[in-house]
């Protein structure tokens, strides 16, 4: 059946301009572990090179926390309830902190409703728009899993077929309110949509199987921080105790599993870090940064560049390790001050008076040190004491409604605590925590990073030139790809079939669709990107899209099609199956799928607009020009709508 063509008329399939694939580097939740620091040597602190622990190798096995409890009953009791120990859980009525009668959340910005629900045993996000009393827009979404211990704040993670996806609204625990989630302020709410990608739950959660190249799917995931993310693999320890091959005392230590305790400070300190600094990750030339082991170097792996402005004094949630090792205090003590000086990971901070923390400092700054004009006998009954004065709260950078402790130790001014942000035209100078020095290919890879997902500015772009020779070969591809210039390769000669890398096949792609063949040249590409990561529903996106700008409507639905056998709600492939549909003469299919995305976004324009011209194509006059009023009435200064619907009276 022919088309009826629509004077004015935008049948349109939806696209993805100008996307980029987003790496995220948020580490959240602190990490350390108690003991007698005092035991360690420098043996133990492996500058030799050579482990004394016998868990540090990438051939042990993990056992599971679960293995942990039989032994150390007390000790994973007390765990339990320690913010690591509740960071990551399934929803719980009996212990949860929400008030679900507190009202609703408005996003001014997109003007969506958001409402929590718990009802018959199930919590769930509710996300509705109303027109006077009427509800024009309902979607509720079950919460799977619960992000974040309460101490500060809740998020929520919904599930569908195994990939993860951040919910819109988070409890903020402090202030007693929900709100939207960090992040979805100001007109970047993603609703139901954000992808939760492997980096994320790195430190929120132990035993994750992440599906290799999906983005954000996930065959199984575990419940909390391990005892694993800080002792290492338990295999060997577990088979040792059965075997009662080791005892554990200062004459003859067990070896079989990492002790925090009787490491030097620097491994100590790693393996907080390898959570609780917030920063660019750029991971050594062959290496993960998930192939760290607690015990090992962390810098072995990955190096953790932090951007900064000139003059700012910015601080993340998780940034307590860069900012202990700026204070004097740190670098003076000459390794003693480490974060378990303060802190033990199997005992709740909320446990701990203020005194406890105030003792500490008091253990070199005693009564009447020169440092303090405070004595120490008045300063120890101050409500605040040294950490109020020292170390003060303030409001974070990437999180709302939160206060955290500054861990910046040092004579507090009224100006310190006014956040401050980096210039948005000037360059962020990048400092690497992990060392000193700063290679040419780490400065090339953090600003890549900062590129693709804090600050798009072409001079980021211009600094990576610089230093192009320093980066491999597939990062030059993705430069190449985020300049959109495919001439900064030279000549592409590259066959689709070697590529092994699905990410670096999906960036050759992009460069291909830049050259005089357009997109049949890139199909290929993206056809083995396709072939290498088949959950990643980006890459069957693009793929359907390249067939049908190659006139093959066919080939694309079916690829649409595989992407909603994965997630039946992805918004873009409905819209685009509905095209697909619609170009084939397959009307009524077209109208489900344009249906189902439009109750996926109810002001998804591209839909409403297929919608009207599906319902066209089927004769149904009335019912189309009913849902042009709408369009006429979201957005009456487009005159094409307005031609639409005189065409509409002619064929009525």
């Amino acid at each position: 059946m022919p088309l009826i063509k629509l004077a004015g008329c935008f049948i349109k399939r939806f696209t993805f301009p100008g996307i980029s694939i987003t790496v995220f580097t948020i580490a959240l939740f602190f990490v350390c572990c108690s003991g007698n620091k005092e035991k360690s040597d420098l043996k133990n602190d492996l500058n030799t090179g050579v482990s004394p622990f016998l868990n540090v190798g990438q051939n042990v096995n993990y056992a599971g926390s679960a293995s942990c409890t039989g032994c150390h009953t007390k000790v994973s009791h007390s765990y339990a309830h320690t913010g690591k120990g509740r960071a990551f859980s399934t929803f719980d009525i009996k212990t949860a902190p929400e008030n679900f009668s507190v009202g609703q959340v408005y996003d001014s910005y997109k003007k969506y409703c958001y409402k929590p629900m718990y009802k018959n045993g199930v919590f769930s996000i509710a996300e509705f728009r109303l027109s006077g009393n009427d509800t024009v827009h309902y979607l509720e979404r079950e919460v799977k899993y619960v992000i974040g211990s309460g101490n500060q704040t809740r998020s929520y993670i919904c599930e569908i077929n195994g990939y993860l996806y951040e919910m819109p609204i988070t409890w903020y625990s402090r202030r007693k309110i929900w709100d939207l989630s960090p992040g979805y302020e100001k007109g970047n709410n993603s609703r139901f949509n954000r992808p939760i990608g492997e980096a994320c739950l790195n430190c929120h959660v132990s035993d994750v199987n992440y599906i290799e190249g999906s983005l954000n799917r996930y065959s199984s995931v575990g419940q909390n921080i391990g005892c694993e993310k800080c002792h290492g693999a338990g295999s060997i320890h577990i088979k040792a105790m059965e075997a009662k091959e080791f005892t554990d005392t200062s004459e003859s230590p067990d070896y079989s599993i990492v002790n925090p305790a009787r490491l030097g400070y620097s491994l100590q300190t790693d393996i907080c870090s390898q959570c609780h600094l917030e920063g660019i990750v750029v991971p050594v030339k062959g290496k993960r940064q998930q192939d760290y082991r607690p015990g090992l170097p962390l810098s072995d792996f990955i190096s953790v560049l932090i951007p900064s402005g000139p003059d700012s004094s910015d601080f993340g949630f998780a940034s307590h390790a860069e900012r202990l090792q700026t204070s004097k205090c740190f670098i003076a003590s000459g390794g003693k001050l480490t974060c378990i000086t303060c802190h033990s990971s199997h005992e709740s901070l909320s446990e701990k008076p203020l005194l406890v923390y105030n003792s500490k400092c008091m253990e070199c700054h005693k009564s009447g040190h020169k440092i303090c004009a405070i004595s120490g006998k008045k300063q120890m009954a101050e409500p605040k004491g040294c950490i109020g004065c020292h170390m003060g709260k303030s409001g974070v950078t990437d999180i709302p409604h939160v206060s955290s402790t500054d861990h910046f130790i040092r004579k507090i001014v009224k100006s310190d605590l006014k956040l401050k942000t980096i210039d948005g035209n000037s360059l962020p100078v990048f400092r690497n925590f992990s060392s000193g020095h700063i290679s040419e290919r780490e400065k090339a890879m953090a600003s890549l990073v900062y590129f693709e997902t804090t600050d798009q500015n072409p001079a980021l772009l211009a600094e990576i030139q610089k230093y192009i020779n320093a980066l491999d070969p597939s990062s030059k591809v993705k430069y190449a790809y985020l300049s959109n210039n495919a001439g900064l390769l030279g000549p592409l000669r590259e066959s689709a079939e070697n590529q092994t890398d699905a990410y670096t096949a999906f960036y050759y792609s992009g460069l291909k669709a830049l050259s005089p063949v357009g997109v049949r040249a890139s199909l290929p590409f993206l056809q083995r990107a396709v072939v290498l990561a088949p959950e990643n529903l980006l890459f069957r996106t693009r793929l359907g899209d390249a067939f049908d700008e190659l006139n093959n409507p066919s080939a694309a639905l079916n690829e649409y099609l595989q992407v909603l056998k994965l997630n039946p709600f992805e918004e873009k492939a409905l819209v685009n199956a509905g095209w697909c549909c619609l170009e084939m003469g397959r009307f009524d299919e077209a109208l489900v799928y344009t249906q189902r995305a439009v109750v996926q976004n109810p002001y998804n324009k591209s839909a409403l607009e297929n919608r009207v011209n599906i319902l066209m194509q089927k004769k149904e006059f009335r019912l189309a020009e009913k849902w042009l009023l709408q369009l006429i009435q979201q957005y009456p200064y487009d005159a094409n709508y307005r031609q639409m619907r005189v065409e509409i009276h002619k064929l009525k």
